[in-house]
């Protein structure tokens, strides 16, 4: 760069090479880039912290509702208060937009609540006990034992079968606050055997036929199937299923990581948002998922007055890559005899119609246009107050 000769008539003018203009532009480029890809970390670091914070909340309030019914909850009422503070802590924050503290208190209200659970667990002897039963759910003693209706806070022991009809589903929480999901027509195996890299023993059971969905907390889990095992991770939320006619195991990674070994010594590792299909010993590629959808109106808790509403709109986020949406509306949250159970759901919306009081919970999933499904949403409740007598309808 020079200044221009005297005489020239310009005082300040410069003479700027076509090189150096390069130079100022391309570095006028990075600086923007560089600012683009801050303020994408930055946009992508929140909603990925605010989806944690949205599961440990939900797992939190899950855990209330368990335990709120346990007689010698009197025993913890420190640790409970504490854990009732630190999830109204997480509300208040996210209320603020600070999801990172919102994310340490959801965090704390869990494993406060988790040991809760496991040391009135442990109490029993038990490896597990029911925290939640619909419709017909067995168990039995070991191979022998008469099978017996399931009952809420029943303990379960290694060796104890569970059977549940084609109308019932059951959760059943583990000593180590892993929880599992027991869907209709499904038989599992509850048994524990020596962690891998450790003294410890490690919660498993075997999946005999059927559907079970698994959350772990601060420990890892292990799933038995006939041609295959999995030791899932902590902190993951997967869904396990067994055709026993066609020997057909499909796992479905939702959070977290699953490591499957088939029969035949073959290994897959299937990470968050993927799923694995085995046919006998024969497993196949991993394929991705779509993501689970944010539900949006209404919202949590919402009471809707049945004389000025005649209908409810369900609106949800749309899911990048999602064809189609599956919405379920029931009266419990495990989701059996739905109300409303629908597959093919083009829009981000659907109005159901409203036929009486009473309280019911929804959620939505994604399909990829293959045909693959995502986890579920987490549900939202709402309450439709009248003096008619309960019922909904869906108006799709």
């Amino acid at each position: 760069m020079a200044q221009s000769p005297p005489g020239s008539g310009s005082k300040y003018w410069y003479k700027v090479s076509v090189q150096t203009l390069r130079l100022w532009l391309f570095i006028g480029v990075l600086a923007v880039v560089a600012g683009m890809g801050v303020l994408g970390y930055g946009t992508l670091r929140r909603h990925f912290v605010s989806k944690q914070v949205e599961t440990a909340m939900g797992e939190s309030r899950s855990l209330m509702e368990r335990l709120r019914t346990e007689d010698n909850l009197y025993n913890f009422r420190k640790e409970w208060g504490d854990a009732r503070a630190s999830l109204e802590k997480a509300r208040s924050q996210i209320s603020a937009g600070d999801t990172e503290a919102a994310l340490k208190s959801a965090e704390r209200s869990r494993s406060l609540l988790l040991s809760i659970h496991e040391r009135m667990l442990k109490h029993t002897g038990g490896e597990a006990q029911f925290t939640d039963v619909h419709g017909q759910v067995e168990y039995r003693r070991g191979e022998r034992g008469e099978w017996t209706q399931a009952r809420s806070l029943t303990a379960l022991y290694e060796g104890d079968y569970i059977k549940t009809s084609g109308d019932g589903s059951a959760q059943v929480m583990t000593t180590d606050g892993a929880l599992f999901t027991v869907r209709p027509d499904t038989v599992i195996l509850v048994s524990s055997t020596r962690a891998p890299t450790s003294s410890q023993r490690e919660q498993t059971i075997a999946l005999e036929s059927g559907w079970v969905n698994l959350s772990t907390s601060q420990s890892t889990s292990r799933i038995k199937m006939p041609d295959a095992e999995a030791q899932v991770s902590r902190r993951s939320d997967v869904s396990f299923t067994y055709d026993v006619n066609n020997r057909v195991s499909e796992i479905s990674t939702y959070r977290g990581q699953v490591d499957v070994t088939s029969s035949n010594g073959e290994t897959r590792q299937v990470r968050e948002l993927e799923k694995v299909t085995q046919k006998g010993d024969q497993l196949a590629a991993t394929r991705k998922l779509p993501d689970a959808p944010a539900l949006l109106e209404p919202g949590d808790n919402t009471e809707l007055p049945i004389e000025v509403n005649s209908d409810v709109t369900l609106v949800w986020e749309p899911v990048k890559g999602a064809s189609r949406y599956a919405l379920q509306v029931s009266t419990n949250r495990l989701f059996v005899d739905n109300l409303i159970e629908v597959e093919d759901r083009r829009r981000t919306r659907a109005r159901v119609g409203l036929r009486g009081a009473g309280s019911f919970v929804w959620r939505v999933a994604a399909f990829d246009s293959s045909g693959a499904m995502g986890p579920w949403s987490l549900y939202n409740r709402f309450r439709v107050t009248s003096q008619q007598p309960p019922g909904a309808s869906g108006a799709l």
